[in-house]
């Protein structure tokens, strides 16, 4: 059996994605007492940093249509959402104006080492806190 390269994997995902985006914020995830959880350990997280929120940057990696990058706008000065599907990036809500989308894979962001304070992967933090 042939292995999956890289390139397909990202196309099934962004087809995958594509189809669920009008859909996707009716996930389980987005039950309010999964938000609560979430924003509590991010909190947790950052209050280990000890700065002040203006000063702290975020980078969500497969942000899909914005889950973290909404519950923690309040404790970042500015936030970045990577995702490789348009049609859910499309939907993150950017009005607040510290928030900035990029489609692209993960493994090619634009950004230098050491930019932010955080970075965020949705699945992992489930994995992490026992949320699944």
């Amino acid at each position: 059996m042939k292995g999956v390269s890289q390139e397909e994997a990202i196309k099934a995902n962004q087809i995958v994605h594509s189809a669920v985006s009008d859909i996707y914020d009716q996930s389980p995830h987005f039950r309010e007492e999964n938000k609560v959880k979430v924003k509590k350990n991010i909190k947790t997280l950052l209050d280990r940093l000890n700065l002040p929120s203006e000063k702290l940057k975020l980078l969500d990696m497969g942000c899909g249509t914005g889950f973290i990058i909404h519950l923690v706008n309040d404790l970042f000065g500015e936030i970045h959402g990577v995702d490789v599907t348009e049609a859910m990036i499309k939907q993150v809500d950017k009005s607040k104006g510290n928030i900035t989308t990029h489609l692209c894979p993960a493994e090619k962001t634009p950004f230098a080492n050491d930019t932010f304070s955080m970075v965020t992967l949705f699945l992992t933090i489930w994995l992490t806190f026992g949320l699944f």
